[in-house]
């Protein structure tokens, strides 16, 4: 699974939403294991690093490599594309061995975007989602 961090998921792993696991944990406890889980990330960096010891503790996953992205916004279409497309890149992907899933909810609208354009064109990928109302889709 491949995944930006968001705003949520910090919150519910500093204890800000009550009970709440936030989309990314929500999403790990309701899949059967993923393989592998790569996070990327605007924020700043301890801070996600700090997220990914409680995620971890949290759902029982497997170590996630978390990747710091820099963006000039979180809502720059153009960035985001061409960051995303390096990561994937440097994870050697697309590769007919791998089956990649990209998890929608966290970030922000244009990430999620980015993310959809990119399962339907240069890297296939499976799309999922999470929300409190109605869990993995």
């Amino acid at each position: 699974m491949i995944s930006w961090v968001g705003k949520a998921d910090h919150d519910c792993a500093e204890g800000a939403r009550g009970d709440d696991l936030g989309p990314v944990a929500s999403a790990i406890k309701a899949h059967a294991p993923f393989d592998k889980i790569h996070l990327l990330s605007n924020y700043e960096f301890e801070r996600t690093k700090a997220y990914c010891a409680w995620l971890e503790n949290t759902t029982g996953c497997a170590e996630t490599d978390l990747y710091g992205v820099d963006l000039s916004s979180p809502t720059n279409y153009a960035e985001i594309y061409s960051k995303v497309c390096a990561e994937l890149k440097a994870l050697r992907l697309p590769n007919n061995d791998v089956e990649i899933t990209f998890h929608l909810s966290p970030g922000t609208p244009a990430m999620t975007a980015i993310w959809i354009i990119l399962a339907k064109t240069r890297f296939p990928a499976k799309l999922i989602q999470t929300s409190k109302e109605k869990g993995l889709e």
